[in-house]
């Protein structure tokens, strides 16, 4: 688990340094304020990694909105229910950054609190690599963490994201 926050810590540092280092060239490109808001629904079927219950499969529905504020570099905010089986799941919530590397490939991180439906909370990280295919479709592979005192656990999912704006 520290690995993992560790890798989670080093993409946000990577992502401002990214920002920080292109910031110049990136202004000169377009103004800040003419990035569109971007909201999209997704679905996200996944696998559990850390076995803590008896489930092996994962599905998560969640709404997303995202605003770059350079070319290459994008805040997130996102709300979901994540069910680990048909007895428990999660209602959460996170925020983060995505850094494209290409024109429509990216690494994203996020971080925020999930609400588990019979009683507790947890701190959720993720980390996931993606590409948007065409002009409404967001596909990427995310690892998911839900961390606490107790033992909640881990999911490997395929997020599966439908662009709802213009």
């Amino acid at each position: 688990m520290k690995r993992l926050i560790s890798i989670f810590t080093c993409l946000f540092l990577l992502s401002g340094i990214n920002c920080i280092a292109q910031s110049r060239v990136a202004l000169a490109e377009k103004p800040a304020g003419t990035y569109p808001l971007i909201w999209d629904v997704a679905l996200a079927p996944g696998i559990v990694v850390k076995r803590s219950y008896n489930s092996d499969f994962v599905l998560g529905v969640e709404t997303r909105i995202e605003k770059k504020f350079s070319s290459n570099v994008a805040w997130t905010a996102s709300v979901g229910y994540t069910n680990f089986s048909s007895s428990y799941g999660f209602i959460t919530g996170k925020a983060g950054l995505k850094t494209f590397f290409a024109p429509k490939v990216y690494v994203a991180g996020e971080i925020g609190l999930g609400e588990y439906t019979q009683g507790g909370e947890a701190f959720i990280y993720a980390v996931s690599f993606g590409i948007k295919a065409g002009n409404k479709w967001d596909l990427s592979l995310k690892y998911e963490d839900f961390s606490s005192t107790t033992s909640y656990p881990s999911q490997v999912a395929l997020r599966i994201g439908y662009k709802l704006s213009k």
